[in-house]
């Protein structure tokens, strides 16, 4: 009997529950056949889990009337039905088909009359009730972007017509604004020059949405970002903004270890290929880069480079560089470069300057004449685009295009021999959804001259161009390099990736042109240490087969600290 008592008090107490669980439902009635379907027409929440969800959708309700005309729209006071049922009675009343605002033309923005296409005289406007809210609402950002944040909208002395709404549009306005100071928190030292010429919004007239453009750009810096959205501080005299933001480690290594085999004795051969990019250091926004290569074969190459944005706080940085670049015990080539940039925007840069090569011919042998001492003298202009990808760490750019023209003068055994060069460099990445990507690298480089120079030629392959090939072991006059790659992210710190490559390659020297293919497959992991990729490629020409064992392995480790 107890245990029988026991199973009753159970299933008692889980009805309990079950009826608790369902919450109040919410009917609401019209007091018209028609009003009936408008109101059933909005597919109002009729389930809630209290009181106060039901007055809040009945008001929310009533505010939907009204944006389609039913200004007179009322409903009776909530009454109980049951334990779980409330209902109210819906007064449409009359529906509005339109309103004829009296404004002053004046105050009025004529593109936002046109914009919501307004039957208009100089005096009257005439206006669905759907588009008043937006209407309104637009004239009040207007005035916030042109200087006016506190400005008032109202619409007054509304009268009644047959079907008709007529009242008076009343705007209020105070003195202009204008952004006095911009006040970094959190990283105090973020570069002065940065927040006058990167932001550019000190002594500008108040503009809300400018002001959310221009500190989103800091998003774009690789050594800072923002942790919180600004404020602003509306004093009687001055108006002040206040961004927050923290520094980002933004120093950079990468390296790898590369193994071939000998074509002669087939062992295995070693290079190596060290990247660092220390940037931010001093909180001037400057970047220097430090490159050096050894392929293993007697080639090496030695780069450093500095860059400094905003010279005494102006908009122009400059760029100075060293390339050196020295092959065995045939010749060495040496640039010193120049350069002033000017940062249009956060994605976008110019650069002019002067760029000037001196090559030594450290061949004994007497007979090669395609080898030579020369000295060579460009003036350079270039524009770079660049897209940060913030939303995906691992593959931190969506996009990067640069276009580069040398014209200049090369001097060899006392001949001028007049120049030109160009080059292009663009790669995008497609996000086919959250898992799958393909990136897409172009890199195109060309040099005119009525004499060439075995010195002077472009040198590709390898990691940094065409894969499956020794580094810098091809020559060329003018070239094309297209890299795809098929990604796909296996979490969120890694991925494996396909590697189809393809260069044209040209050498009016040789009058030879040739097409080389490399295939391959990659993988890519993030970890605390950094990102390390691991790249096996092998590469082929139109007259060669594919042969495995001239495969080559890369293995680079990207640090940031």
């Amino acid at each position: 009997m107890k245990k029988s008592t026991l199973h009753i008090f159970y299933l008692f107490f889980a009805l309990c529950c079950i009826q608790y669980t369902h919450g109040q439902t919410l009917q609401i009635n019209g007091t018209t056949e028609n009003d009936q379907q408008v109101i059933d027409a909005t597919n109002y929440k009729k389930s809630h889990e209290n009181i106060k969800s039901i007055v809040d959708e009945l008001t929310s309700l009533q505010k939907a009337f009204f944006t389609i005309g039913y200004f007179d729209a009322t409903y009776s006071k909530l009454e109980k039905v049951s334990d779980s049922i409330y209902q109210s009675t819906f007064n449409l009343n009359t529906k509005y088909t339109s309103l004829e605002i009296n404004y002053d033309r004046s105050m009025v923005d004529e593109s936002l009359l046109n914009a919501f296409n307004l039957q208009r005289t100089d005096s009257t406007f005439t206006i669905t009730p759907e588009n008043v809210t937006p209407f309104l609402e637009a004239i009040v950002a207007n005035f916030q972007n042109t200087g006016n944040p506190f400005a008032e909208v109202q619409l007054e002395n509304i009268r009644k017509k047959e079907q008709t709404i007529i009242a008076d549009l009343n705007i209020t306005i105070i003195n202009k604004r204008r952004l006095d100071k911009v006040i970094i928190k959190g990283y105090e030292k973020f570069p002065k020059a940065y927040a006058k010429n990167y932001l550019r919004l000190t002594s500008k007239v108040f503009n809300k949405d400018e002001i959310t453009k221009q500190t989103k750009r800091i998003d774009q810096l690789p050594f800072a970002r923002q942790i919180k959205d600004p404020e602003i501080l509306f004093a009687k005299d001055s108006t002040i903004l206040y961004v927050y933001i923290e520094k980002v480690k933004s120093n950079f290594f990468d390296g790898f270890i590369g193994f071939n085999s000998d074509e002669d004795t087939g062992n295995l051969k070693l290079n190596g290929y060290l990247d660092l990019k220390l940037m931010n250091n001093l909180n001037a926004g400057e970047q220097f880069n430090l490159l050096w290569k050894n392929d293993g074969n007697g080639q090496t190459k030695f780069l450093a480079d500095l860059r400094v944005p905003y010279i005494f706080n102006s908009p122009v940085g400059i760029n100075a560089g060293l390339d050196i670049f020295r092959r065995d015990s045939l010749f060495n080539i040496v640039n010193v470069k120049l350069n002033a940039f000017y940062q249009i925007n956060p994605n976008n840069q110019l650069h002019v300057g002067i760029l000037q090569t001196e090559s030594n011919n450290l061949s004994e042998d007497e007979a090669n004449t395609t080898i030579d001492d020369y000295t060579s003298f460009f003036t350079t202009a270039a524009y770079t685009f660049t897209k940060r990808n913030d939303a995906l760490s691992i593959f931190p750019v969506k996009m990067f295009a640069g276009l580069e023209a040398q014209l200049g003068t090369r001097t060899n055994d006392g001949e001028k021999n007049e120049q030109s060069k160009f080059s292009f460099t663009g790669n995008y990445l497609w996000e086919l959804n959250n898992r799958n990507f393909i990136y897409f690298n172009n890199t195109s480089e060309a040099l005119i001259s009525n004499q060439y120079l075995t010195n002077e030629k472009f040198r590709l392959g390898g990691i940094q161009s065409i894969r499956g090939f020794n580094e810098n072991s091809l020559e060329a006059t003018l070239y094309s390099t297209i890299n795809t790659e098929y990604r796909y992210i296996l979490s969120r710190n890694s991925y494996v990736h396909s590697i189809i490559d393809f260069t044209y390659l040209q050498d009016d020297l040789t009058d030879t042109d040739v097409k080389l293919y490399g295939f391959g497959f990659g993988l890519g992991i993030r970890s605390k240490s950094g990102l390390l990729k691991i790249n096996y490629a092998v590469g082929k020409t139109d007259n060669t087969a594919i042969k495995l064992s001239e495969s080559k392995v890369h293995i680079s480790l990207s640090t940031s600290f």
